[in-house]
């Protein structure tokens, strides 16, 4: 057993001293004594699992030790798999998932992710929002006229390959740092159930739906225009301007 996989002879040893510290941690309580063990031990850096384990700045949690102690968190070594009883819950919660799902249409879906934004979107309203559609060629015209704040670098702004219907990622890059700052070319509207969608996209949804027309024929128009995932929030290129862009210090000579 012991080296098979990743449960080690070492590891099979800190397992026994974790469940003698759970046991002295959970008397009379034997299921939370396991999970007390087995989250600790199959926590991450990325995902720490020690709700379960003792707090305090004697806890036999190191994790938890640390954060009492306001140290730096020390690295999770072990990567044994979740505990059994997180598999299922994850399994059934996955399975009620895809029956919601299968139950109502793709057209519904939308229509309902729509609705619900719009509800939840009357104090930021994106009526109040105005868009401009405009090259980015133009854009980079306007930014040698401005220079990185870091080394005073020339700089210019692209399209990344992230894009949500018409909110694409904007990035400022300097020819001598690099990437310096990004952000979407439209703002995102406050939603509900954890949807918070982009104002020009329900601004254009808003459109299609008030002319009679669904996304298709939204898609159409753009990409007849050359401009289906270019739309561009004057406010977003000057939060970016602020972040790490300066103005130039220096007097732009005449051309001859």
């Amino acid at each position: 057993m012991g080296g098979k996989g990743r449960l080690t002879q070492g590891l099979i040893k800190k397992l026994t001293n974790y469940y003698g510290w759970a046991i002295k941690s959970h008397p009379n309580d034997v299921p939370g004594m396991e999970r007390a063990t087995y989250y600790h031990v199959t926590s991450t850096d990325q995902e720490p699992h020690h709700d379960l384990c003792p707090s305090g700045t004697d806890s036999w949690c190191l994790h938890n030790r640390a954060l009492a102690k306001g140290e730096p968190l020390p690295p999770h070594k072990h990567k044994l798999p979740p505990h059994p009883a997180e598999l299922q819950e994850n399994a059934r919660n996955a399975e009620a998932k895809l029956q919601e799902l299968a139950s109502t249409s793709a057209t519904k879906r939308k229509q309902d992710r729509l609705a619900a934004a719009g509800d939840g979107a009357a104090a930021d309203s994106p009526d109040n929002v105005s868009f401009v559609v405009v090259s980015l060629d133009s854009v980079n015209d306007l930014l040698r006229c401005v220079k990185c704040k870091t080394c005073g670098g020339d700089v210019n702004i692209s399209k990344c390959d992230r894009e949500y219907g018409l909110a694409v990622k904007l990035l400022i890059t300097c020819v001598n740092c690099g990437d310096i700052s990004s952000a979407w070319s439209s703002p995102r509207v406050a939603g509900d159930q954890n949807i918070n969608p982009f104002s020009v996209n329900i601004l254009a949804a808003r459109a299609m739906q008030g002319t009679g027309n669904r996304q298709t024929a939204l898609n159409d128009i753009f990409s007849a225009m050359n401009i289906s995932h270019r739309g561009l929030h004057i406010e977003d290129v000057a939060k970016l301007r602020k972040k790490k862009i300066g103005r130039l210090q220096w007097p732009v000579l005449p051309r001859s």
